[in-house]
């Protein structure tokens, strides 16, 4: 039986998706006007599996993308990976953070405007009993700092990300134990949104969305205490240490939309 929509002559009408969109004047195709999935473009990075981001047999990381020099932060260097492991078998190649001190650290990191950081991570076990760890920190704790982590509240696994000092989401991590997911959270001025996506799926997941009450996200950079940059598996005050294998992260210039994580979901942990 066909259906039959009388438009004085405005076009046709499709029915049968979820939205179909406006009507236009004078076309015969009437189409759902959602803007197209944004991409965007890796500036820096982490990667367990690219002979490029090591020196020192692989126990310290370099910037893959962005022109970093080679070796360990304590020599000049901009970017390292401390007191770590490091499982070098083909196809299964990653670092190990050891919950005792071992992260990752870009030094004096100045991230884009709208930006998105992009994840790969493997959760060995949960997070204690009304504890909290860091997956990942840009800045000094303080009124610049953003950062994403685990925390368990009464025995329930969450992500919390944190905007300055205050807490500004907290939603259920979903993960499971010993599989690999990726976990991207994309920054525009004032709103967050996180997609995580099990290694080679399909597609990768809204999780989160979150708009700031007020204000936007900080953009500035302090010198206090610790110094600047990105760390991996702490906060910069290095407390709230992660257990997590880590195989790759990675920082883009502009929101990753749908589409461009879906593909990176499907390509796996070892792209």
């Amino acid at each position: 039986m066909s259906l039959k929509l009388e438009t004085n002559n405005i076009g046709k009408v499709y029915v049968g998706t979820e939205a179909i969109g406006k009507i236009y004047v004078g076309t015969e195709l009437m189409y759902n006007n959602a803007p197209p999935s944004t991409v965007g473009t890796l500036v820096n990075s982490w990667r367990a599996w690219d002979a490029s981001s090591f020196t020192n047999g692989g126990t310290s990381c370099t910037d893959v993308i962005g022109g970093l020099v080679s070796g360990p932060y304590a020599s000049g260097s901009p970017g390292a990976f401390f007191y770590g492991s490091y499982n070098n078998v083909v196809g299964d190649k990653y670092w190990v953070l050891n919950g005792a001190g071992s992260h990752g650290r870009r030094a004096g990191f100045t991230r884009p405007t709208e930006f998105s950081v992009s994840y790969w991570g493997n959760k060995t076990n949960t997070t204690p009993f009304n504890s909290e760890r860091a997956i990942w920190s840009f800045n000094i704790n303080g009124a610049n700092s953003i950062r994403l982590a685990r925390k368990n509240i009464s025995n329930q696994q969450y992500f919390t990300i944190y905007s300055g000092n205050t807490s500004i989401a907290t939603f259920s991590d979903n993960t499971s134990n010993n599989a690999w997911y990726n976990i991207t959270l994309t920054f525009s001025t004032n709103t967050v949104q996180t997609y995580v996506g099990l290694s080679g799926a399909s597609t990768t997941t809204l999780e989160n969305t979150t708009i700031l009450p007020s204000g936007t996200f900080p953009t500035g950079v302090s010198n206090a205490g610790n110094g600047t940059g990105f760390w991996i598996g702490t906060n910069s005050g290095y407390t709230d240490w992660l257990t997590d294998k880590w195989s790759s992260l990675n920082i883009y210039d502009g929101l990753t939309g749908q589409t461009q994580l879906n593909g990176i979901v499907s390509n796996g942990y070892q792209q």
